[in-house]
């Protein structure tokens, strides 16, 4: 289900499509496209596994697709990494399949977003790619986030996806609609990948309630979340009752089936109120209240 908030989804022009034979001048010349943002990082089990089909006469013709994208001046292969890479390897060897053709398909697209909307949407194999692989085209369509990892920006989006699902009411985010969150909310993305430090910080509950007290402080979060995540402030803190709660309570299945993603969602938010007024919680959770508002900085109460 696709959140109502969300901006309609470019359209780029199909400009060409055709059959073109893989002589070793057409697979170089794609090969040495620029990759934009689209390329997957490097997995040589896939290699492996195209030499084999190869070298066993199983390789079929590949589905390529290239884009112009008029803002960058640029024209860009939208797919093809590992399996231009292993032709031009094999160029010259009894293997090359020379008999085959490339469905090759041209696109025209306005700027980078557009083109990352047809790279999501072209390849008919997109449920294979996998979070870190579609949050990576997201995060090198922007300066802010190009440099940030995959698996952690993923840990992000699912964390903001949970929070409008908690407390806006949205529906459900498919894989997608949590990419796009990165360019929505690209500040949150990059201090929030610094932040992961502990696996209870990832749980989703928790990363919502980093969203939340993102969204009315930022100038407050990382103090409080860096003591949550160093444990470096003294018992009866409510930064540190938090820290025991979520290390004691993170790991085994028998806490994850007693406390809820809401529980973990409101827990950390009343420990973030606790600590805005200087206060110590036992980070009571009734499973019928309603959910607590996490303080800005005008509730602050100086140390």
């Amino acid at each position: 289900m696709t959140n109502k908030s969300q901006s309609v989804v470019p359209k780029p022009k199909h400009i060409k499509q055709s059959l073109v034979p893989l002589t070793p001048a057409f697979v170089r010349k794609f090969h040495n496209l620029s990759m934009g943002p689209f390329d997957r990082k490097w997995k040589e089990d896939r290699a492996r596994k195209l030499r084999t089909k190869l070298e066993n006469g199983l390789f079929h013709g590949p589905e390529w697709a290239i884009v112009l994208i008029l803002s960058l001046k640029t024209k860009c292969r939208i797919n093809g990494m590992h399996t231009s890479t292993i032709l031009v390897e094999y160029i010259g060897k009894p293997a090359f399949p020379s008999h085959l053709k490339a469905h090759y398909t041209e696109y025209v697209c306005k700027d980078v977003a557009e083109a990352n909307e047809l790279f999501m949407q072209y390849d008919p194999m997109f449920s294979a790619r996998g979070p870190q692989d579609v949050h990576g085209v997201y995060l090198r369509s922007s300066d802010d986030t190009k440099d940030l990892p995959e698996g952690r920006s993923s840990t992000s989006t699912q964390g903001i996806a949970r929070y409008k699902r908690l407390v806006d009411g949205a529906g459900k985010f498919d894989l997608e609609d949590r990419a796009r969150l990165i360019l929505e909310y690209p500040e949150f993305i990059a201090w929030s990948c610094g932040m992961f430090g502990r696996r209870y910080l990832a749980k989703s509950g928790v990363c919502a309630a980093m969203f939340a007290t993102f969204l009315v402080a930022p100038e407050l979060v990382g103090s409080f979340w860096v003591h949550v995540r160093d444990e470096t402030a003294p018992q009866g803190d409510a930064t540190r009752t938090l820290a025991d709660f979520l290390r004691n309570n993170s790991a085994s299945e028998r806490a994850s089936r007693v406390w809820t993603v809401r529980a973990f969602y409101v827990k950390s938010i009343n420990a973030w109120n606790a600590w805005i007024r200087n206060k110590s919680t036992s980070l009571n959770y009734y499973a019928k209240s309603k959910l607590p508002t996490p303080l800005g900085k005008s509730s602050w109460v100086s140390r």
